[in-house]
């Protein structure tokens, strides 16, 4: 298909050329680092893979109870 004689190629390449642009331009400074929820899940994962219990001391699986919701429909 054609759009004003680029081919769909064509538009192609140039919009990843744009968008890798976009996405390289100050790439060592955005994001400046990591949030603590993201390094203490992190820790967790390594942790649980090295001894088998989280960063609290508590065997394998962590209690999902304080992050997960329920959801209840009218009837």
């Amino acid at each position: 298909m054609l759009i004003s004689g680029v081919s769909s190629t064509g538009a192609l390449v140039w919009i990843l050329l744009l968008t890798s642009l976009l996405r390289l331009v100050d790439l060592t400074g955005v994001p400046n680092g990591f949030h603590a929820d993201e390094v203490s899940i992190g820790y967790d994962t390594y942790s649980m893979l090295k001894t088998g219990r989280n960063q609290y001391g508590e065997f394998l699986l962590p209690d999902l109870s304080e992050t997960t919701t329920s959801c209840s429909f009218a009837s």
